[in-house]
């Protein structure tokens, strides 16, 4: 798999450079199949060499697009590194969600039946029972992980999403300091190995960026579902009253 992704996104320069190239490169792999089995545990291989050819031929759409001048398409860089690798892998899921034939026929998946597109009903009962599960989960207090933000953009979708923009500002802030604790707990990892040194340019990326992430806006939509079924189950209001609020 990787040496085929390797080939795509053209390192291979970079690698064969010397001995200790390969060596860095190839602890890095090891790194990043651990990092995809604990974040994506069941993507396959086949969908993530699909997800890497969709990118280089730019044909994997940005789930942030049209939002913060963003590109409509995501583009795969000549890098290999956990927040490139999530970027591709978290944008062919929520592809894959929202184009699930689709995305079955051009993966040529021919062995597997297809997969029939929901009705409107269906559809709709799907999304109930999903934010049902949501208020379940907040409500044992426990976060509720809203993967490809299909819960979020639903109830968007019906205008019942209330927060401000600088609230929203906040969600994305909340997003970046997860990301740098997560950066601080891996250096702490590495501390006394190989990769220290790029963690620690990893950890200093996000400390000095000025702008808005990709990786931001997905984790910023998940703390605002949460804060919202949170504050709908304080106020005694349960998914199905929800969902039925009219807010055209």
């Amino acid at each position: 798999m990787w040496n085929k992704i390797v080939f795509l996104i053209g390192m291979r320069a970079d690698i064969d450079r010397d001995e200790e190239s390969r060596e860095l490169h190839s602890d890095n792999l090891i790194s990043l199949t651990s990092f995809l089995q604990k974040a994506f545990p069941r993507v396959t291989v086949e969908e993530i060499e699909q997800a890497y050819e969709m990118a280089v031929k730019g044909e994997l759409p940005n789930p942030s697009y049209p939002s913060n001048g963003e590109s409509a398409f995501i583009k795969a860089f000549p890098l290999l590194n956990p927040l490139q690798v999530s970027q591709i892998i978290g944008a062919y899921l929520k592809y894959r969600h929202v184009n699930m034939a689709k995305a079955y026929r051009e993966q040529k998946l021919l062995s597997l039946p297809e997969v029939p597109v929901p009705t409107p009903e269906q559809h709709n009962k799907n999304l109930i029972d999903l934010l049902r599960k949501a208020f379940s989960t907040i409500e044992a207090g426990e976060m509720y992980n809203d993967w490809g933000n299909v819960l979020y953009d639903a109830l968007d979708a019906k205008k019942l999403i209330h927060f401000s923009v600088e609230e929203k500002h906040e969600f994305i802030a909340q997003a970046r300091q997860e990301e740098i604790l997560e950066a601080n707990r891996k250096i702490n990892e590495v501390r006394h190995t190989i990769f220290f040194k790029a963690a620690s340019k990893v950890l200093e990326g996000l400390e000095s960026e000025t702008g808005i992430r990709p990786t931001w806006i997905p984790k910023a939509k998940n703390f605002a579902l949460n804060r919202l079924i949170h504050e709908q189950i304080l106020a005694g209001i349960d998914a199905n009253s929800l969902w039925s609020q009219n807010n055209d």
